[in-house]
């Protein structure tokens, strides 16, 4: 134990010695080690060793046994396709054996958990159809019950997620959940809440009369979702252990605001640019066919600029959360490229398309390997696993969460 301990701290030593602040730059750490130093750590990295061709069939398998059992095998289906990706996720070092992670969850609890879930979004789709006191009703019980379900479902994950026979765990309490998750819930559903107790049964005749305050009370509470979101991705890592290794994230919100500012000026962007480029290429149809897409052209350069908005803003998210993420003593970092992934999103929807969704599982394992092997970390690899394999507590939180846990798929 004394050799791990004198490991551990001859690792942060290196690092606290040669390590500049890697948050504030996309150099990855390996650029600031002198070769003594970078011996004496292992680098880190995931490794994704899934196929589509091996992916294929278990979702052809998945889609027609959902599809024959109306919707029921859906919770056998997503258990299968976790548990081959965690299998086929690998971690380890240089000195290190690389192993999988494992999922063991009971496909009846996650059905239980669809169940609900199903229940819940045909109440939030269809409270407009309802009288006002109704609908009030059930937006106030879905902003009730929403904190509780997502709580559960964390802790339901973390526990039946292992890496060398070692189980995650999620320690955050249920009034932290409310105090973190609450606020983003009522960003989707605190609008018509306001809306119905204010307009009741005359919703349609109040919108038309007061629509400045309509799209103020809509819109505004979405100013604070980069500050949700950022409270949000501390407070899940801050809560997740691996065995006796905490994770721990301190990422400001301000670097949210950014985030989301460049990613919405890259969705318009792109929508314009898509746009024109639309109505530039088809103008020439409209002598041979008689129709012309020009008026379309602005709603399909929007749907267009999604597939390029969509993964930039999923690159920049993983690339930040990561890059202010620890386990233990040791940092990680992601060096996924925004640019690579819109590439890789652009091909797979020309691809699925050509194949009428037949590509779907094969762009589907490309991302995922893609986003898994971006993300990696120096540390002493021994002392690492051998932290983690610490008994830590006392087993009643996992107890806990498989007696009330089920995965609500939020």
């Amino acid at each position: 134990m004394d050799n791990l301990i004198d490991s551990s701290a001859d690792t942060r030593n290196i690092r606290q010695r040669v390590l500049p602040d890697m948050h504030h730059d996309d150099l990855p750490a390996s650029a600031y080690l002198s070769e003594a130093d970078s011996a004496q750590l292992d680098m880190l990295r995931f490794r994704f060793v899934g196929t589509g061709r091996e992916y294929f069939g278990i979702w052809c398998t998945n889609i027609a046994l959902t599809f024959m059992t109306l919707g029921i095998y859906s919770a056998w289906a997503k258990v299968r396709r976790v548990e081959y990706v965690y299998r086929n996720t690998l971690l380890g070092g240089q000195s290190a054996v690389a192993a999988g992670f494992q999922y063991l969850a009971d496909p009846w609890s996650i059905l239980r958990g669809r169940v609900v879930a199903a229940l819940l979004i045909a109440a939030y789709f269809g409270y407009g159809y309802l009288p006002a006191w109704v609908a009030l009703l059930i937006l106030s019980g879905l902003a009730t019950l929403l904190p509780w379900l997502i709580w559960s479902g964390l802790r339901f994950r973390a526990a039946r997620t292992r890496h060398r026979g070692q189980c995650f765990a999620f320690d955050g309490s249920l009034t932290e959940a409310y105090q973190v998750i609450l606020p983003a819930v009522l960003i989707f559903i605190g609008p018509a809440i306001v809306f119905y107790a204010v307009a009741g049964s005359k919703f349609d005749e109040w919108i038309n009369t007061h629509e400045g305050v309509f799209v103020a009370v809509w819109l505004g509470p979405w100013l604070l979702a980069p500050w949700a979101h950022a409270r949000y991705r501390r407070w899940l890592a801050n809560h997740t252990r691996w065995g006796s290794l905490r994770f721990a994230n301190t990422v400001p919100t301000e670097a949210y605001y950014g985030l989301y500012l460049k990613a919405l000026l890259v969705l318009i962007a792109a929508s314009i640019v898509l746009a024109i480029a639309l109505a530039v290429v088809t103008e020439p149809l409209k002598s041979l066919t008689g129709i012309s897409l020009g008026p379309y052209s602005i709603f399909l350069g929007g749907v267009l600029g999604w597939t390029v908005f969509t993964p930039y803003l999923i690159a920049r998210l993983q690339k930040l959360n990561w890059q202010w993420t620890a386990l233990g003593e040791h940092t990680f970092n992601c060096d996924l490229q925004a640019d690579a992934l819109i590439r890789l999103y652009l091909k797979n929807f020309v691809l699925l398309l050509l194949t009428f969704g037949l590509w779907r599982p094969f762009g589907w394992i490309q991302v995922v390997r893609m986003r898994a092997e971006s993300v990696w970390w120096h540390g002493d690899a021994q002392a690492v696993f051998a932290l983690a394999a610490e008994q830590v507590g006392t087993t009643g939180g996992s107890e806990s969460a498989e007696f009330f846990g089920a995965d609500m798929g939020f």
